[in-house]
Order: structure tokens, then C-alpha cells, then sequence
């Protein structure tokens, strides 16, 4: 699998292109060309690499104010997202193939089965990173309900983030976040680190709250940790717009709990407050209930670094 991981780095390094990073919320621009100048760039002519996330209003305002045919690398794209036959796309897919192919390697053997929620100390888990504003707010929210001891909550020091809307009337509660972390701590992204520390504390929780990244403006591919719970072998409720549902049933994914609307926020309050006050026997029901869907997922996860590999392939011999 290394090997194929290789062949497709080595592929996307071998096409002259520009390097776009799309900055989101404040964050600044990591590496490359900011969205608007990849704009300018592929009006003249030149290859774009998008080799970080793209949000939908990114890709809609790329694809209203590019005129012409050329070429595209990203991560991935959603099905429901406009594709203009003019702007040829190749699916570069690499960190799934890496993140899925460590996270099969790490779970080997560590599959939670006939999980029992007498066993769990919390009834739902979340993770968020450095100062993410869509994920802060989700655990902000958390942090103010009146069930919020229900929650387990790793997170970095956040300064308070308001709601744009505020439907529930929540901000003049909310506070900034007080770093939470699992201990020892690794201040690492790689996976190879963090497994380790969090499957012990996945297995504390009845379900996962999976916080895409960027999952208040539909980002255009999954992130490592929509995979982590999956590997596992945890229930998982799904924070997820339109298009990430769509991209998450491409793959042949199966979500049973999860947003089914774009008022995300909203949801989840409302699931979250439900669950919390469900009785014990129903909240093991459907423990149980998943099973199916938790072992077919892990299946798919398993084989998944070769199919993306494949895709990979077929979208290269297109372009």
C-alpha cells in the first residue's frame, strides 16, 4: 500500500501547477496562492492545486469567475457540488489514502465490540483543534447546555465565537474554551501519536460527535477524524451538510445518526438534548442497533486506501 501512496505523491509532484491553500476564518494563508489569485492564475492559463480544503462558496465563486478550460487537483469534490465540464478535476486523494491506511494499521485488533453504555463514563465524545471556529462554537454550545457534564471534550483555549445566527438565543452565555486534553499530551496532527491516547477515551463515550473540518461551510472532502470513530468501532452522529452527506454515501459509507438539514447547529442541540434523556435500555438499543452499519463502515475502511487508489488512477488517465 506504501508503494501506491507513493505512485500517487510522486504523480501530483510531476504536474507543473500552482499551489492554492484556501484561507478560512481568520486563518492564515499556510502555504501558496490565496483563492482569489488561484482565480487570476487559472483565467491564464495554469494548473491549480488546491492541497488543503475548499468550502462550497470558495468553489462557487471559483467556478463563476474562471472562464475558460483547464485543470484542477483537490482532495476530493462533492457530487453535489457544480462541476463545469470546462474545468477538468483530478481527485489527488492522497491524505485519505494515508489517513485511512494508518488508521487500519493503529485499529488492528482494537475493534470495540458488544459495547456496553454501563461501561461508559460520558454519553458523547468530541474532538476539536487550534482555535477552529466551526468546531469551538459546536463545543462552546456543549460546554452551555444544561447536560453538559454528559459531554467528554478535548479541545485547545479558544477565545468566544459568537453564533451568526443566533436561533436559540445561546451567545450571551457563551464562553471562550479552557484547553482540555488527553493526557500525556502530544502537541502532534499525525495520527501515529494521537491513536494511542485517544482510543482509551473513545471507549469512555456512547457515541462520537464527528466536527468535520470547516462543517458550517461545507468543506469539499473529510478529515481524519470523520475516520477515526469508524476505526474504532464507536456510534458516530454526523455533523454534516448536504454535500459531505453525499460525499460520505459515495464511498458506500453508512450514517444512521446525523444533520439532515443545513441547519446544522440546530440539530444537534435538539439530538443531543433527546439522546441525553433517553433511558438506559434505549440508549443500549440502539448501541446494538448500530452494529451492522458500524461493521459494514469498518469493512469499507478497510479496503478503502486501494479503491481511492483506483480513482486515483482513473481520474489521471483522463486528464
Amino acid at each position: 500500500m506504501e508503494d501506491k501512496f507513493i505512485e500517487v505523491e510522486n504523480k501530483i509532484k510531476d504536474i507543473p501547477c500552482v499551489v492554492a491553500d484556501a484561507t478560512y476564518a481568520g486563518h492564515d494563508n499556510k502555504i501558496g496562492v490565496n483563492i482569489d489569485q488561484a482565480i487570476d492564475l487559472f483565467n491564464n492559463g495554469n494548473t491549480i492545486y488546491f492541497n488543503n480544503l475548499v468550502s462550497k462558496k470558495q468553489w462557487e465563486d471559483f467556478c463563476s469567475r474562471t472562464s475558460g478550460s483547464g485543470l484542477v487537483l483537490m482532495e476530493m469534490i462533492p457530487p453535489t457540488w457544480e462541476q463545469p465540464d470546462r474545468i477538468r478535476i483530478l481527485w489527488t486523494v492522497n491524505h485519505h489514502m494515508r489517513w485511512a491506511q494508518t488508521l487500519n494499521r493503529l485499529s488492528k485488533g482494537k475493534f470495540l465490540f458488544n459495547r456496553k453504555i454501563q461501561d461508559c463514563s460520558h454519553k458523547f465524545i468530541s474532538l476539536a483543534g487550534r482555535d477552529e471556529y466551526d468546531r469551538i462554537i459546536f463545543h462552546q454550545i456543549f460546554e452551555a447546555m444544561a447536560h453538559s457534564n454528559d459531554f467528554l471534550l478535548y479541545h485547545s483555549a479558544s477565545e468566544k465565537k459568537d453564533l451568526a445566527v443566533d436561533k436559540y438565543r445561546v451567545n450571551g452565555v457563551l464562553q471562550g474554551t479552557q484547553e482540555k486534553r488527553v493526557e500525556p499530551f502530544v502537541d502532534s496532527n499525525a495520527l501515529e501519536d494521537n491513536f494511542p491516547k485517544l482510543m482509551p477515551e473513545f471507549s469512555k463515550a456512547e457515541v462520537a460527535i464527528v466536527l468535520t473540518n470547516w462543517c458550517l461551510n461545507e468543506p469539499n472532502a473529510l478529515s481524519e477524524k470523520d475516520l477515526l470513530a469508524m476505526a474504532i468501532g464507536v456510534p458516530t452522529y454526523r455533523v454534516y451538510s448536504e454535500g459531505l452527506r453525499a460525499m460520505f454515501s459515495y464511498w458506500g459509507f453508512e450514517s444512521q445518526m446525523g444533520t439532515m438539514s443545513s441547519d446544522l447547529i440546530s440539530e444537534t442541540i435538539e439530538w443531543t438534548s433527546t439522546y441525553s434523556s433517553l433511558p438506559n435500555e434505549v440508549r443500549q438499543e440502539l448501541q446494538e442497533n448500530q452494529g451492522i452499519s458500524i461493521s459494514n463502515n469498518r469493512n469499507i475502511l478497510r479496503d478503502w486506501p486501494d479503491v481511492l487508489h483506483q480513482k486515483f488512477l482513473e481520474d489521471w488517465n483522463k486528464i
